[in-house]
């Protein structure tokens, strides 16, 4: 019983909150379409204001250990710079032109998408002509400001690099020098190996014909010949042995070439490794990228008429259901005041 009295209050009240609004039915639609037009009227008065943006990636200066590329600023402190206003004086200086109106002062807005090294860079203005002519001067002056870092940091490599080159040129000089020298060594070797080999064909010799004499000669003669062919046997051991020694100096004379020689071939194979790594650090510099010129789409992003007439419709529905209540509130109140 409870429930349907309940029930027919509800309907009761909603039957009188519709018959209210029917009742102020033209006052409610005449507020919400006048605060529409009046809305609109403003919103298509007002100037057209168009975006122009750019997507740029910093400037590279090389790569790191894990092949990442390392900008000369990041795109968090490009961001910065731009916001700031770092580059807005020389951007309007080269702007100044007595026959049209330059901006008094620049306000650029700067996004970094996730997981992104590029840069949106906007601007917005009632001229879109103006827009991406003042982006462009942007863009110009970053280039300029950039690209003389990444100059002296080119200049830097290509020191590098032509001293890493001075120092191979010199070590190769200093090779061919010691291939000479140990051309030169082993020459003398076979030059003394071949003398060697004489004496020992001539001890052979002397040896044979001591030999021969002794056996067909008295024993005086034999004891002479025996003191002599003993003394010429003598000095070309001597001179074998002296002939050894300098072949044995010249043997270590042209080890210790050989050993230098690769020591400094490893050196040049090194110098050769950082050349190419400074190579390809000069090849990763690159200047900034620009992978989206000044565009705009031609549609203005503000005033958005439609979206503020809906929202004008919207509030001036509210505030005159509002009214209505409150003038139905009113008159029922003089109503019981004269009754």
């Amino acid at each position: 019983m409870t429930d349907r009295r309940v029930d027919s209050r509800d309907e009761i009240e909603l039957i009188e909150i519709l018959r209210v609004i029917w009742k102020w039915k033209y006052l409610i639609l005449t507020g919400t379409v006048a605060c529409a037009l009046i809305v609109g009227v403003i919103s298509l008065n007002r100037p057209k204001i168009y975006r122009v943006d750019m997507v740029l990636q910093p400037a590279v200066t090389g790569m790191d250990s894990r092949g990442r590329k390392i900008f000369i600023d990041s795109p968090q402190t490009i961001k910065t710079l731009i916001e700031a206003g770092a580059f807005n004086t020389k951007v309007l200086d080269h702007l100044k032109n007595p026959n049209s109106t330059v901006p008094q002062s620049l306000q650029f807005k700067v996004n970094i998408p996730k997981l992104s090294e590029s840069l949106i860079i906007s601007y917005e203005a009632a001229n879109v002509d103006w827009a991406i002519a003042i982006l462009e001067q942007l863009a110009k002056q970053m280039l300029e400001k950039y690209s003389e870092v990444l100059g002296k940091y080119r200049n830097n490599y290509e020191s590098e690099l032509l001293l890493r080159k001075n120092e191979i040129s010199a070590i190769e000089s200093e090779n061919k020098l010691s291939v000479k020298h140990i051309e030169k060594v082993r020459n003398r070797i076979n030059e003394l190996l071949l003398e060697t080999k004489k004496i020992d064909a001539k001890i052979k010799l002397l040896l044979d014909e001591q030999s021969n004499y002794l056996s067909n000669s008295d024993k005086q003669e034999n004891l002479n010949a025996a003191v002599l062919y003993n003394s010429l046997v003598q000095q070309l051991t001597t001179m074998k042995m002296i002939y050894k020694n300098e072949i044995d100096d010249y043997y270590m004379q042209a080890e210790r070439e050989n050993n230098q020689l690769k020591s400094k071939q490893n050196t040049a194979d090194i110098l050769l490794a950082k050349i190419r790594q400074i190579k390809n650090e000069m090849n990763s510099i690159q200047d900034i990228q620009f992978i989206k010129s000044p565009t705009s789409n031609r549609r203005p992003i503000r005033p958005k008429a439609k979206l503020y007439i809906i929202g004008a419709s919207v509030v001036g529905l509210v505030i005159m259901l509002s009214l209505a209540f409150f003038l139905e509130y009113l008159s029922k109140h003089k109503n019981r005041k004269y009754q």
